[in-house]
């Protein structure tokens, strides 16, 4: 889509400019949607949403699954609308321990349903931990394959991620921290892939469309079933559209994390 200019001519919408949520959250509406907080949970859940619904991002988001929290019911509870189904994975302190072989998480997240994210307009961010090398068969951290469209994350050295195409991008490293920020999004063709806030690596996707099929965890979902599972322990997922701010996003998970004493 284009629009007209003052100096005349026209110009290309971003995918941003093309859409832009509204960020009329309310922040207690998410509080009450968890029922078994610890004291420091609640305050610390708090902050962090006030800090993200501060800088502006918040409202990008679709969906934000805290597999983090103490109890297992509001683990699986997201912020807005979906609760996820355990499939065998062991909730630990961190996360939720996800064991290569059998293992996962069905987030009931569909892309094509979502309220945020759109078509060239996506942002998906995961925390984990991994104590094995990254893998060469691309077991999926997380993410879908309706067939003919993919999302995700895949343990692949180096790690690949990508939107809306059959065509993974890799990102440059081939070796990752213990514990690590990975988040990604897709502006109109242009796929950016950031770990622990800062920028790893860029690259131009040719897209083909959004997935029809949900999001699993811990794996992925391919030819309709869970597939490729991976050996890994992971903190959460956020989904939603583009325009997240990844460093501010960094700090606040760190420093809600900090405060419950999980790094």
């Amino acid at each position: 889509m284009e629009r007209l200019i003052a100096t005349g001519g026209f110009e290309r919408l971003t995918a941003t400019q093309l859409f832009v949520p509204t960020c009329d959250i309310n922040i207690q509406d998410i509080m009450n949607r968890y029922s078994n907080l610890t004291i420091l949970e609640e305050q610390a859940l708090l902050a962090f949403l006030v800090a993200e619904k501060a800088n502006g991002n918040l409202c990008f988001y679709d969906e934000f699954y805290p597999w983090f929290l103490t109890d297992t019911v509001d683990s699986l509870t997201a912020f807005f609308d979906l609760v996820g189904v355990n499939f065998g994975s062991i909730k630990t302190l961190f996360g939720y321990d996800f064991n290569g072989i059998d293992q996962y998480i069905e987030t009931n997240f569909i892309p094509n349903l979502a309220k945020v994210m759109k078509f060239e307009s996506a942002c998906c961010a995961t925390f984990f931990k991994k104590t094995t090398a990254l893998g060469a068969t691309g077991d999926g951290f997380l993410g879908v394959e309706d067939g003919v469209f993919r999302d995700g994350l895949s343990d692949y050295n180096p790690l690949r991620c990508f939107f809306q195409t059959t065509s993974p991008g890799d990102m440059s490293v081939s070796v990752i921290p213990a514990e690590t920020l990975v988040s990604w999004d897709l502006n109109e063709n242009i796929r950016s892939a950031y770990l622990n806030g800062v920028l790893d690596n860029q690259v131009s996707e040719t897209l083909q469309g959004v997935p029809t099929v949900s999001y699993l965890v811990g794996c992925m979902r391919r030819a309709g079933i869970p597939q490729r599972f991976t050996l890994s322990e992971q903190m959460f997922l956020m989904v939603g559209g583009y325009g997240l701010d990844h460093d501010k996003f960094n700090t606040n998970i760190r420093t809600m994390f900090t405060t419950l004493g999980l790094i």
